[in-house]
């Protein structure tokens, strides 16, 4: 028996595998290289070589892992369990406790899609299930802070600016540029945004007064989109489909697991040796059982006063209230 279904299968999966190990690999890559300066930002395309390199990489290790002789051997014996075809195991034996088996995978697979449904799980998060590509986002300017000192077009609210260039542009502001706290005895307005040199002359030349006192300037933000990779489109609707169609798949080849179809088929074989009571035994026992009880009830509870009042009587134990308490009961507080 070949196994080509299941060799198949595994390739996808280790393909999408891949892809997400390289996309992670990329993100990190591309969050180092923003925040330590490994390059600027004409070299971007650097860190979209080396991310191309580790996916590479990786594929030619998978493939390696693939040609290896026992690969070979552990597929065939996964799709030799019939996980991947629709044949059916001693068909005519144990149906009813396999088709009970099934409705309950079934219906506790139902319950987990109508909580997800119910509880709009799926509608909190995005529409559809993407991939960001690493290296290629873009931000919006929302806020252009005070980098509107620099002149630089691509930094009006509304444009979109490659997050590189604005890292280094808000770089530049931050090591030219100063915004005025106090402007003290100085010329300078405050929360005015001027130049580092002349906030520097301005300190210099009123040191002996009340020099002027300056922090960095805010920096200009926005939202940041990536070119993306869609894996799963519409969730709300595709996600719920799809776990219906696996779960129907599972509990149909759940049954037909060979070991697990033998266990299903002797505990029904062993259900068929049990002698049931017909209705009318059934109802003269469950009588007797009731009335048994019924009156080992009431003599427990006669045995139990009787002896109370023995026990009281002789003084050996004292249910009711003391004298002591009696006394304190009747003072007219």
């Amino acid at each position: 028996m070949t196994a080509l279904k299941a060799g198949i299968l595994l390739g996808f999966a280790g393909l999408f595998i891949n892809g997400l190990l390289t996309e992670c690999a990329g993100l990190i890559l591309q969050e180092a290289a923003y925040n330590q300066h490994l390059f600027p930002a004409a070299g971007k395309s650097v860190g979209m070589g080396i991310t191309a390199g580790i996916g590479i990489v990786l594929l030619g290790l998978g493939l390696r892992f693939v040609f290896r002789p026992g690969f070979e051997v552990w597929a065939r014996r996964l799709e030799e369990q019939g996980w991947f075809d629709l044949a059916t195991y001693k068909r005519s034996q144990g149906q009813r406790v396999r088709r009970g088996t099934m409705l309950g995978v079934l219906v506790l697979a139902g319950c987990g899609v109508y909580t997800l449904l119910a509880h709009r799980t799926l509608e909190t998060g995005p529409r559809d299930w993407t991939a960001p590509i690493p290296f290629t986002g873009t931000v919006t300017i929302t806020d252009p802070g005070d980098a509107a000192v620099l002149g630089d077009a691509q930094l009006a609210p509304g444009a979109t600016v490659d997050p590189f260039v604005l890292r280094d542009l808000n770089d530049r502001l931050v090591a030219e540029h100063v915004r005025i706290t106090d402007p003290g005895d100085s010329d300078l307005q405050k929360l005015q945004v001027v130049r580092r040199d002349t906030y520097e002359k301005a300190v210099e030349q009123y040191k002996e007064e009340k020099p002027p006192v300056a922090e960095p300037p805010q920096p200009a933000s926005g939202s940041t989109q990536f070119q993306s990779l869609t894996i799963l489109p519409d969730i709300r609707f595709t996600l719920p489909i799809l776990l219906a169609a696996f779960s129907l798949w599972f509990a149909y080849r759940l049954v037909n697991y060979p070991p697990f179809a033998d266990f299903l088929i002797a505990t029904e074989a062993e259900l068929n040796k049990v002698s049931w009571t017909t209705r009318k035994r059934l109802i003269q026992d469950t009588t007797v059982v009731l009335v048994t009880v019924l009156l080992l009830t009431v003599f427990l509870f006669v045995v139990d006063l009787v002896w109370v009042k023995v026990f009281n009587f002789i003084q050996v134990l004292q249910t009711g209230p003391t004298a002591a308490q009696k006394k304190e009961n009747q003072l007219d507080w």
